[in-house]
């Protein structure tokens, strides 16, 4: 049963998104307003405010940790820097440290916990980086590829080995090998719509597809064989995001008329609808 515990007001336009940390606990929120916000889940607190006017609209954030207990995290924002804070104890999250990472606007972050890699997309490719235990970012690719197209997303993939960067216009997904050098394409596949966003599941069986056409469709991964579709009418055709839960086995959709969808992947049926 999924019920409304907290509505959440601390932004002044559009909210690009969300990530939960690992314990559960905190949320952190960014938007069009160029400001990151970090929330209290237990409460429904802000309990802080991180201003970025001057690099403009936070596109991409995620959690990500030094190899200390210390919480962390990296944020994106449009003119292409990364920005990344800790916290020690409980007190409030510090500036660590900022890179300058693509040329146009950061649209994805993801996190390896494993090798403790950071992996971004934004102005056309991705990049791969080490995480020092300073916070500091250092690039792996030194001429990452780059591609005319809009990234929509990036995940890692094969246990950290890999990542997925998916596009906008151009159907094509990559899975790039950066662990052994040098850089590679392991394999690229197009599918047959466009990609408004893209997620894998938890347990990396599946990747879940926005389609700017008819609703969203699931896919085996990596051999990109479409086995689902979950079709819903389509009022303003607008990228939406989606994720999985449960392991993937509940897929969750944005929606363009002030409703999130929530459906269950085996049989397809829509469970919830989550009002806004």
């Amino acid at each position: 049963q999924i019920s409304l515990r907290h509505t959440l007001k601390g932004h002044s336009k559009g909210i690009n998104c969300l990530s939960v940390s690992l314990d559960g606990t905190l949320l952190l929120s960014g938007g069009d307003d160029a400001k990151l916000v970090v929330w209290n889940l237990g409460t429904g607190e802000d309990i802080q405010h991180i201003s970025c006017v001057v690099n403009g609209a936070v596109g991409a954030v995620a959690w990500i940790t030094f190899g200390t207990v210390d919480s962390a995290f990296v944020f994106g924002c449009a003119d292409g820097t990364l920005h990344v804070y800790r916290r020690q104890c409980d007190s409030q999250f510090q500036f660590c440290t900022t890179s300058i990472a693509h040329s146009g606007p950061v649209e994805g972050i993801a996190f390896d916990r494993t090798h403790r890699k950071v992996a971004t997309v934004g102005g056309g490719g991705p990049q791969v980086w080490n995480v020092s235990i300073t916070g500091l970012l250092t690039p792996v690719v030194q001429t990452p590829p780059h591609q005319r197209f809009v990234p929509r997303g990036v995940e890692f993939c094969d246990n950290g080995a890999s990542i997925v960067v998916c596009y906008l216009e151009s159907h094509d997904m990559y899975v790039i090998c950066y662990a052994i050098e040098p850089w590679a394409v392991k394999w690229s596949s197009s599918i047959p719509t466009r990609i408004g966003h893209a997620s894998i599941s938890g347990d990396g069986q599946h990747m879940v597809v926005s389609n700017l056409t008819s609703g969203v469709d699931v896919y085996s991964f990596p051999s990109l064989e479409r086995i689902q579709q979950f079709s819903h009418v389509i009022t303003c055709n607008v990228p939406l995001q989606v994720a999985t839960a449960q392991k993937g086995a509940l897929v969750v959709s944005g929606g363009d008329a002030g409703f999130a969808r929530v459906y269950e992947r085996s049989s397809g049926k829509l469970v919830a609808s989550l009002t806004h």
